[in-house]
């Protein structure tokens, strides 16, 4: 298995918004990385600081790691044709 790390560019905000917020279109018209989970409490994202303009409830200052893995055992998983991946990548986030 091969893999590497490598620090994103850009310095990241997590915003945490009402369950049933919208999605602002500043986050999602955003170019680059972007990461919305909801939960049966709340709306999370993860976004660039630019992106999270008139967002009320934003924790700022946040990197993020990539990690880029490359795995035979990545290509003998029956994916999705949407979802075929040649490498699997993760982010993780420190400030």
């Amino acid at each position: 298995m091969n893999h590497s790390f490598s620090v994103l560019p850009h310095s990241f905000v997590i915003a945490q918004l009402e369950r049933d917020a919208d999605l602002p279109n500043t986050v999602l018209t955003s170019p680059g990385f972007m990461s919305i989970t909801r939960t049966d409490d709340e709306l999370s994202i993860v976004c660039a600081e630019g992106a999270a303009t008139g967002l009320a409830r934003v924790d700022s200052g946040w990197r993020a790691i990539k990690v880029q893995v490359r795995s035979p055992l990545i290509r003998q998983v029956s994916w999705p044709p949407s979802l075929t991946p040649s490498r699997l990548q993760l982010s993780a986030f420190s400030r």
